[in-house]
């Protein structure tokens, strides 16, 4: 060892322990952080043997002191704890025993720090019970009917339009100006929409079914409100439906009559099945031509020739 630092060492303050070190540790050169000299070092060992029993004096004297400031540490720690577990010692009195001077050892020091870890135990302690429990929002009823919920106590704006021979209804959802797109969740379903808001939530029941998938959501760049489209559903459907129940409807009836002419005459040919379809073309189209034609106006200056074949 060339080097040593002993700074806030107890032994500095004993008097001559630079000459004591330097004598006893011949190899070192570097004695908190001053360089030994050969003079100095001739010195300290000249003055060796009236040195060492001044030194160790001192040392039996700091070993007493270490002892006397074990048992007070110990008999404060004991007071500390009948503190906090007396209702009578009040809070002032608590701050008046950690505001009292104590000599600076590794006991008092260790005491201060299991104080500082028990004041921030007793403030967090103190935080959580401070914070509301979270409460659970219920979305729907028990009938799975959707309710209108806003914690985010936001303005909306809800009407009904026509946009491109559709009924749509637009909702206008007044979000906030500043906030983050990404914070936005927006949820278009058949009979509600439901807007998530940095965990607070905005949902409305809505009068119609509307197509989610042909919805679509815009947000304003200089408002920042949502606009929300959503086409209603109703009327396409009904349309449809009554479409396809009348062509059902249709064939049945077409296969029930075939059937019926098929079993009615069993051994009939096609001839027979198609005479009175074909008696009614031809008396409906005799009709026609009765009612188109009109009576040919006769004049008695023109003769009728044998060679030209009749019109009709």
């Amino acid at each position: 060892m060339c080097c040593s630092y002993l700074t806030g060492n107890p032994c500095t303050e004993y008097p001559g322990y630079r000459e004591f070190v330097i004598a006893t540790l011949p190899q070192l050169k570097l004695l908190d952080g001053v360089e030994i000299t050969k003079s100095e070092r001739i010195v300290a060992l000249q003055n060796l043997e009236r040195i060492r029993p001044v030194i160790e004096e001192k040392q039996r004297e700091h070993g007493l002191k270490r002892n006397s400031e074990k048992v007070e540490a110990v008999r404060r720690k004991e007071r500390f704890a009948k503190a906090n577990t007396d209702s009578s010692y009040t809070t002032m009195g608590l701050e008046e025993y950690w505001s009292e001077k104590v000599p600076y050892t590794p006991e008092s020091r260790i005491e201060t720090h299991e104080y500082m870890q028990q004041k921030e135990k007793s403030r967090q302690e103190t935080k959580n019970s401070r914070i509301e429990p979270r409460v659970i929002t219920k979305y729907f009823a028990e009938d799975g009917r959707p309710y209108n919920i806003n914690t985010a106590k936001i303005e909306f704006n809800l009407k009904e339009d026509i946009l491109d021979d559709h009924d749509v209804y637009i909702l206008d959802v007044a979000v906030y100006k500043h906030m983050d797109t990404a914070l936005i969740k927006c949820d278009i379903q058949v009979n509600y929409v439901r807007v998530t808001l940095k965990r607070k939530v905005f949902q409305l029941a809505l009068p119609d079914e509307v197509r989610a998938d042909a919805s679509h959501v815009k947000r304003s760049l200089t408002t920042g409100h949502l606009l929300i489209t959503m086409p209603k559903a109703s009327r396409e459907i009904r349309i449809s439906a009554n479409n396809e129940h009348k062509s059902s409807h249709e064939k049945t009836n077409k296969t029930n009559h075939i059937f019926v002419q098929d079993f009615n005459k069993p051994n009939a040919t096609f001839s027979e099945l198609s005479g009175n379809n074909s008696s009614k073309c031809k008396k409906s189209l005799l009709h026609i031509k009765k009612q188109s034609t009109t009576p040919r106006m006769y004049n008695e200056y023109i003769e009728d020739c044998s060679d030209v074949p009749p019109l009709i």
